[in-house]
């Protein structure tokens, strides 16, 4: 069996518990709106929210994605598109 492509390139085994969930870098990046291929934070209004509201922490991004704009009717309902 093959090893995993981090085994192959860095030596080290890595899973979801050995990730840290509060990398400084990653938040730097997240930050800079460096997310494209992020589920949940690659959209354009994503993107155009992160740098205001400069998230530091993993409900710091929680909050950020609650509160973005929708464009779903479906998630608002048909008020928002009165000709559908």
């Amino acid at each position: 069996m093959r090893p995993p492509r981090t085994d192959r390139c860095k030596g080290r085994r890595l899973d979801l518990a050995s990730i840290p969930a509060e990398d400084a870098a990653t938040y730097a990046m997240i930050r800079k709106a460096d997310t494209t291929g992020v589920f949940q934070i690659e959209s354009r209004a994503q993107m155009a929210m992160l740098p205001r509201l400069t998230p530091v922490t993993f409900y710091d991004l929680v909050i950020e994605v609650a509160i973005e704009p929708r464009t779903d009717p479906g998630r608002h309902g048909a008020s928002l598109y009165p000709q559908a």
